[in-house]
């Protein structure tokens, strides 16, 4: 056997006393360092996952595993599905390699198959009878003998917590009272004081919502895009799966866990030295820019340049025509806006008309008809107002 074991049925020296209690007694499970117990794909094995060698710990007993270990799941006959590789821990299993055990108590490395969903399914959680430490989340498919992709759910604790890599680990570490940090984030675990029922909180935001801060200024620094799904933008307000503002350093995006919505501008805006009132809106053109105002809509407006080459005779009368296609930003409109045009020129009378044509959800085409073929400019605004 590759593992021994401490702290099944005794007696214990006092070394391994010192150890377990240093190592068991800040949390349910954990593993030494970073290696320890670390699941990687065995390639050339049909759906094998090593296990590093290392200490873990786990329900009071500390296991030493001094070799990698393999563990091969279940053949899959269709679809996708995602196992569980975990240390299992049996105290009544008379095979073990526990020392000092008097014969009982064995952990040794194995899966729980589990389903389609990327979930950790349901496992053995019975301590001091069988109890299963979960190490990770492999998924396998049908057709494919390798492995395709290893979730790390091991945790590393000290008295003041722990730590973990994926915030898959939150399925099992749910004990009232934990405290972990994932990816940056600080999570408690705690009773609601109204319900009773566990719940997840974390506290700076929770600090936030009790506590004003006034300061004199705030810079913020990160410049990660505001989008509707984005997390490194620079400012938020509202929590992400409900209505937020979202702030980078060039827009203001109004989401809704994950999808665009209108921002309100209750008491008007001003833009430059003009003011807008508070059921109007005026921008200038950029065309990565989004837009949703109190009319209750999406903008997009531009300017294009056309030349009027085309020589055309119509009852009578003689022009030149000619036309330019435009693209509307992507996603920016949900039905088929309508689209205004005006030329720009310093002698009007010379230009016939300009109009759009072949208007769709993602752009359209934009006529010019003068009395000569100089190029003209012209100015676009498309609206998809709400009904």
């Amino acid at each position: 056997m590759a593992i021994t074991s401490s702290w099944y049925d005794g007696p214990w020296t006092v070394s391994e006393w010192a150890k377990g209690l240093a190592t068991v007694g800040s949390a349910r499970y954990s593993v030494a360092n970073y290696d320890a117990w670390k699941v990687t794909i065995k390639t050339g094995t049909d759906r094998t996952v090593n296990i590093a060698a290392g200490t873990g710990a786990g329900s009071g007993v500390v296991d030493i595993s001094t070799a990698v270990e393999s563990v091969q799941v279940p053949v899959i006959s269709s679809g996708t599905r995602w196992d569980l590789i975990v240390a299992r821990r049996d105290w009544a299993d008379v095979t073990g390699s526990a020392t000092g055990s008097n014969g009982k108590g064995r952990t040794r490395f194995t899966y729980v198959q589990g389903g389609a969903s990327k979930v950790i399914p349901s496992r053995n959680a019975n301590y001091g009878v069988l109890d299963d430490q979960p190490l990770a989340l492999i998924r396998v498919a049908s057709g494919s003998s390798n492995v395709l992709e290893v979730v790390d759910l091991r945790i590393w604790v000290a008295p003041g917590g722990m730590t973990a890599v994926d915030d898959l680990v939150r399925q099992y570490v749910g004990w009232p009272g934990a405290s972990i940090e994932i990816k940056g984030v600080l999570w408690q675990r705690r009773y609601n004081a109204t319900t009773g029922a566990p719940e997840w909180v974390r506290p700076v935001e929770e600090w936030i919502k009790a506590n004003a801060v006034t300061t004199p200024s705030v810079r913020i620094t990160g410049t990660g895009d505001a989008s509707a799904t984005s997390t490194t933008h620079g400012f938020q307000v509202g929590a992400t799966n409900s209505f937020n503002i979202a702030v980078d350093n060039n827009e203001v995006v109004g989401r809704n866990n994950g999808a665009l919505v209108a921002v309100f501008f209750d008491g008007g805006i001003t833009l430059g030295t003009a003011n807008v009132g508070p059921n109007y809106a005026a921008r200038r053109d950029y065309v990565d820019s989004k837009v949703n105002t109190r009319m209750g809509g999406n903008i997009a407006a531009g300017a294009v340049s056309v030349q009027p080459n085309t020589f055309v005779t119509d009852d009578g009368e003689t022009y030149y025509r000619g036309s330019q296609l435009i693209t509307f930003p992507a996603g920016r409109f949900t039905s088929i806006p309508r689209v205004t045009c005006s030329e720009n020129t310093e002698v009007p009378g010379r230009v016939r008309s300009v109009s759009a044509t072949d208007v769709t959800l993602t752009g359209c085409r934009i006529w010019v008809a003068r009395n000569n073929t100089s190029t003209t400019g012209v100015t676009w605004i498309a609206v998809n107002a709400a009904d």
